[in-house]
């Protein structure tokens, strides 16, 4: 069952195509004496035009020279592109669409690479699902008007309720025979109004006919009194036969509406209960998929357990070897390396910086995934697939040591 936890209920804000701005902390990472800090080579920052003065840093800084360069690195130049993008952007987030259909939402959950886009499918599934039970819930009583079960009601038709579903995971096998038993009760009531239709319909003809009849009897009369009036006859049995069939026309009248209400309301009845089993049709397809989509999460979160662990390690391994040759080539006093020149190494340093922090980014992306399936997963690195086989995410603790906590013992 699909737990209703994920990346909306962590610590992360985390939207996709945005800055990142987790607590992974990659934008001022720090080793040994070096500080890499992102946004530290300001256009305002002094800068020295030729090589340092060794005294001068000393004085300021001690022993840490490379500190000061760090400070005094020139602007990054146009040629050092090996990040093509200005702006990093964290990928790791990814908004769930509670409107999506249940095919969409089983479609999401089959397409998920990542665990960000598996827990935002797993909140469609659970908004879907809860979507699903309440709407059938609230209506298994009014799926025909309350008006029309009332004329019904006088025919001796009653519609019955139609059971609950609970929509869970562990109740499939239950809704859907509620479904097809609901469905069963609509096509009964539905034979019922169609038995019942007939014999109204014919009501309602003879009624109509009556009343036909006696409105030509009743303006027959009228002009039979009008003529016994202008011949000074007397007209008092005239009139009293006339109030007999107005008497009776009145009766027929209301006859007729009433049997022209239980016709409609029979032919309504029909329709929506024919509509009632359609909708019938289409929960049991969404809640179909829905229970799919439920079956794949437990399996698409071992892969994706398996794949970001396996993922995260070589990012790590990346990250640990640009740590050492930005050390490396900070205290790098190698002529032919540096030209002589002070600028040349800054700026190779800067262009190493720039590959760190892409590095750090693609791997906190990665993390911040792991770290949202591990949270969802009560905590446990061990994660389980529907055969019972388990995966212990062994790279985790490295990663966060780094990433998370700032250690870079390489």
């Amino acid at each position: 069952m699909v737990h209703k936890t994920g990346m909306f209920n962590m610590r992360y804000n985390i939207k996709p195509g945005v800055p990142f701005g987790s607590k992974v902390n990659y934008s001022n990472v720090k080793f040994g004496q070096m500080t890499l800090d992102r946004g530290i080579y300001a256009q305002t920052t002094q800068r020295s035009s030729g090589s340092v003065n060794t005294s001068d840093v000393e004085k300021k800084y001690g022993t840490n020279i490379y500190n000061y360069l760090n400070n005094t690195m020139p602007a990054v130049q146009a040629a050092v592109n090996t990040i093509t993008t200005p702006e990093l952007e964290s990928n790791a987030g990814v908004a769930a669409n509670t409107a999506k259909t249940s095919q969409e939402v089983l479609a999401s959950v089959q397409n998920a690479s990542t665990y960000g886009e598996l827990s935002a499918a797993k909140t469609e599934l659970e908004v879907g699902k809860d979507n699903l039970a309440s709407s059938y819930n609230n209506e298994v009583s009014t799926y025909v008007d309350q008006n029309v079960q009332a004329v019904l009601s006088e025919l001796g038709i009653k519609m019955p309720a139609l059971s609950t579903i609970s929509g869970e995971y562990d109740d499939y096998s239950d809704d859907m025979e509620k479904f097809d038993n609901d469905k069963n009760t609509c096509q009964a009531s539905q034979d019922e109004c169609n038995q019942k239709l007939p014999e109204v319909s014919q009501k309602k003809c003879e009624a109509k006919s009556r009343v036909d009849a006696l409105s030509t009897s009743a303006s027959n009369l009228k002009e039979q009194i009008k003529a016994a009036k202008a011949g000074k006859f007397d007209t008092s049995a005239l009139e009293a036969k006339l109030a007999k069939v107005e008497a009776e026309l009145s009766k027929a009248n209301a006859d007729l509406a009433e049997y022209e209400s239980q016709e409609n309301a029979l032919n309504e009845a029909i329709l929506q209960l024919e509509n009632k089993k359609v909708s019938i049709e289409k929960n049991k397809k969404d809640l179909k998929n829905y229970h799919e989509a439920e079956s794949m999460v437990v399996d698409k979160t071992y892969q994706i357990a398996k794949e970001d662990d396996q993922k995260l390690n070589e990012q790590i391994q990346k990250l640990k070897n640009k740590q050492r040759e930005i050390k490396r080539a900070s205290t790098d006093t190698n002529s032919t390396t540096t030209n002589g020149g002070d600028n040349i190494r800054n700026q190779r340093l800067e262009r190493l910086q720039k590959e760190y922090e892409k590095i750090a980014l693609d791997a906190s992306d990665i993390f911040v995934d792991l770290d949202l399936l591990v949270q969802d997963n009560d905590g446990s690195k061990n994660v389980k697939n529907s055969l019972g086989q388990v995966y212990n995410v062994a790279h985790y603790d490295d990663a966060k040591k780094i990433l998370v906590d700032g250690e870079t013992d390489i």
